[in-house]
């Protein structure tokens, strides 16, 4: 009874984005495949014009192809920028940070020799909470139910 009391009071006291992303979870769940497109191609727009305008590795990487973020108008033309690359991160993770960008560094575990370092902000941070929450719901958990998680990260202990 206690677990399921703190588990509603956190989410009634949460952050109003975090209630709002599970909201849009929710719904989401049950959007055409078509709707789901486009509402992603909407998002995917707003981040290569957020690249463009405050992300210095992107800022270069655009003038070194001769683009601008408009100049990406569909799926096809997205599929023809670069892929960032694990080398891409390491060798550039100061200029991969937006400007003026609230986040902490985190890293993988290291399973492949050495961790990954990257950036994530409160909105990253938020969207892996709704996604973690809405796979314990479709695995049938509730908030508050009892159960065990192995995970292998010290991030959340610092």
């Amino acid at each position: 009874m206690l677990p399921k009391l703190v588990y509603t009071l956190h989410d009634f006291v949460g952050s109003r984005g975090l209630r709002e992303k599970n909201a849009l979870a929710q719904e989401m769940q049950w959007w055409s495949q078509e709707r789901t497109r486009d509402w992603q191609w909407a998002k995917v727009k707003e981040l290569l014009e957020h690249a463009q305008r405050a992300v210095p590795y992107y800022q270069r990487l655009f003038a070194d192809l001769g683009i601008q973020a408009g100049d990406i108008r569909s799926w096809d033309d997205f599929a023809h920028l670069p892929i960032l690359t694990k080398e891409d991160i390491q060798s550039n993770l100061g200029r991969l940070l937006a400007r003026g960008a609230q986040a902490v560094e985190n890293q993988t575990g290291g399973s492949t020799g050495q961790p990954l370092h990257f950036y994530q902000d409160a909105e990253c941070l938020e969207w892996a909470m709704v996604s973690l929450s809405q796979g314990f719901n479709l695995c049938g958990f509730k908030g508050g139910d009892k159960q065990a998680v192995l995970w292998g990260s010290d991030y959340e202990s610092r």
